[in-house]
C-alpha cells in the first residue's frame, strides 16, 4: 500500500541499509547494470539519525486544519508537470539520480518495476517529500475522505503503512488514540519512524510484519483496532479474485460477482483484529467495476459489509496517471454486518459517485447508456477475433438504434471493454455509421471470412 506513504518493495531494497551513501548496484527487475548511486545531500537522513537531525515540530494538529495544510507542514512537494518535477529533482538530489528516477517511471508499470522504482523514491525522508503526491496516488483525496468520517471508538491500524504519511496524520488529528502502521519494508518503516520523529507525534509506532501472514499474530500481540485504513494494499498482497471470464456484459459480470463465493484476500488478513463495532476503510485500485463488486462480496463473505451510503470514489493522478491517464479510484467503509448490497444497488452507487472531473466515463457508463436507451434495438453486429501481444481476444461491434432516431456505433470486448466509438441523429444515420464499421474493418485487414454476423440478441 502506498497511500500512506509508498513503501519500498521486496528484498533487493531491504538489503540496502545504508541509504545515505553512493553504490553501485545492479537492477535485477529492470535489467540495468551497474549504476552509481549519487550521494545525497548533507542532511538527507532516514531512520534513527533523523532525530538528532532535526528540529520536532510542535506535535498538535487542529481536527479543522486542512489536508493541504498537513501536506506543507511535513514538507511535500506540490504536485507538478512531469518534466517540472524531475527538473526540480536533480536540482535537490543530482542529475544522475533525476535521469534515473525518470528512466525508472517510463518503462511500464508492472507491479515489479512500480517496487523498482520506489526503491529509489523512498530511499531517504528526503527523496520521500519530492514524490508523496506523485506516488502515492489519491493521497489528499484520501485523506479528506477519512477525515470526514465519524471513527469507532480505539485504537487505529494502517495496514501496509509505507512511509507513514497516513499513520502520522492520523495520529495527529487523534492524539488520544493509538496509532499502529505494519509493512513489510524496513526501509520504509524507517522513513515514516523518521517522519514521525520529525512531527514529534509520540502516540504512533511502526512495526514490520507480512499482512498476508498478520491476522492471528497481531491478535495475540497488538489487540483488536476500532477503525483499520488499507489504501492501495490489496493489489500487493495478492488479488483474491481472477480476471471475469469472457463476456460483452459489465452489468452481467457483476451480478455474477455478487454471486460468487470466494472470500477477499484482504479481509482474511484484517477480520481477525477488527472491533466488533469497528470500521475498515480502504480505496484499492479498483478501475474496474467489477473487480470492485467481487471486493465487497468477498468482504461480504467474511461478514464485513460495504456501507455505499458512506463511501465514494475520487480521481487521482500521480506517476501511472502520466502514463496511463488519469483513474478513479473507490474510497470504500466497511462494518461489520450481513449481506453485501444488491448488484443494482451497487451499479446505481457506482454511476451516481463518479467524480465530476473525469471527463471520460467507464465501461459500466457506457454500457448503461445503451441500456437505458429507449426502444434500443440492433440493427447489424460484427464478431472478429483478434491476436495481438495480449494474446487472443473477441471484439464485437454494433450499430444500434433507438426509438428516437438515435444510432450508435457500440464496441464491446471479451477483455471488458465497452465504448460507444460513435453518435449519430436522424434518418440515414444508421446506415452512415455500418459503412464506417465495414471500412474500418478493412483497414483492420480482417478477412471477410473471419468477421462473423451476430444476432440482434447479441449486443448484451
Amino acid at each position: 500500500m502506498h497511500v500512506a506513504g509508498g513503501g519500498i518493495g521486496g528484498p533487493w531494497a531491504d538489503r540496502q541499509t545504508d541509504l545515505s551513501v553512493s553504490r553501485e548496484y545492479s537492477d535485477p527487475i529492470l535489467k540495468i547494470p551497474g549504476v552509481t548511486r549519487p550521494e545525497l545531500p548533507q542532511g538527507a537522513l532516514c531512520g534513527p539519525d533523523l532525530t538528532e537531525a532535526l528540529e520536532p515540530m510542535e506535535p498538535t494538529m487542529s481536527h479543522a486544519e486542512p489536508v493541504e495544510d498537513f501536506l506543507e507542514r511535513i514538507g511535500a512537494w506540490p504536485d507538478m508537470e512531469r518534466s517540472a518535477r524531475f527538473a526540480r529533482v536533480g536540482e535537490a538530489f543530482g542529475t544522475e539520480y533525476a535521469r534515473l528516477l525518470e528512466r525508472l517511471s517510463s518503462r511500464g508499470y508492472s507491479q515489479a518495476k512500480i517496487r523498482a522504482v520506489r526503491d529509489q523514491m523512498y530511499r531517504s525522508l528526503e527523496t520521500a517529500r519530492a514524490v508523496w503526491l506523485w506516488d502515492n496516488v489519491g493521497l489528499p483525496a484520501f485523506l479528506r475522505s477519512f477525515s470526514a468520517l465519524e471513527l469507532s471508538p480505539g485504537a487505529i491500524l494502517d495496514i501496509g503503512c509505507g512511509s507513514g504519511v497516513l499513520a502520522c496524520f492520523v495520529a495527529l488529528r487523534h492524539p488520544e488514540r493509538r496509532v499502529v502502521g505494519i509493512d513489510i519494508n524496513a526501509a520504509s518503516l524507517a522513513c515514516a519512524r523518521g517522519l514521525a520523529a520529525e512531527l514529534a507525534v509520540d502516540n504512533v509506532e511502526f512495526i514490520q510484519g507480512d499482512v498476508r501472514r498478520a491476522g492471528k499474530t497481531m491478535l495475540k500481540a497488538l489487540g483488536r483496532f476500532g477503525v483499520i485504513t488499507s489504501a492501495l494494499t490489496q493489489h500487493e498482497i495478492g488479488r483474491a479474485f481472477t480476471p471475469h471470464p469472457n463476456g460483452f456484459s459489465t452489468v452481467a459480470a457483476i451480478k455474477a460477482a455478487f454471486a460468487g463465493t470466494k472470500a477477499s484476500t484482504l479481509g482474511r488478513s484484517v477480520e481477525p483484529v477488527l472491533a466488533a463495532d469497528g470500521l475498515l476503510v480502504t480505496m484499492e485500485r479498483w478501475t474496474d467495476s467489477v473487480d470492485l463488486a467481487r471486493t465487497i462480496a468477498g468482504m461480504a463473505h467474511l461478514g464485513l459489509a460495504a456501507q455505499l451510503e458512506m463511501s465514494t470514489r475520487v480521481s487521482v493522478g500521480g506517476f501511472k496517471a502520466e502514463i496511463g491517464g488519469k483513474e478513479t479510484l473507490p474510497f470504500i467503509v466497511f462494518r461489520r454486518g450481513t449481506g453485501a448490497p444488491s448488484a443494482e444497488r451497487f451499479i446505481e452507487w457506482y454511476l451516481d459517485a463518479r467524480p465530476s472531473d473525469v471527463d471520460c466515463p467507464g465501461s459500466l457508463d457506457q454500457e448503461m447508456e445503451i441500456r437505458r436507451a429507449v426502444g434500443i434495438r440492433s440493427v447489424k453486429g460484427w464478431e472478429i477475433h483478434v491476436y495481438d501481444e495480449y494474446g487472443p481476444g473477441i471484439t464485437r461491434k454494433f450499430v444500434l438504434e433507438d426509438a428516437a432516431g438515435n444510432s450508435y456505433w457500440y464496441m464491446t470486448t471479451s477483455r471488458g471493454a465497452r465504448i460507444i466509438v460513435k453518435r449519430g441523429s436522424g434518418k440515414g444515420s444508421a446506415e452512415a455509421l455500418i459503412e464506417e464499421v465495414e471500412s474500418e474493418n478493412h483497414r483492420w485487414g480482417v478477412p471477410p471470412r473471419d468477421i462473423r454476423t451476430l444476432d440482434p440478441a447479441e449486443a448484451f
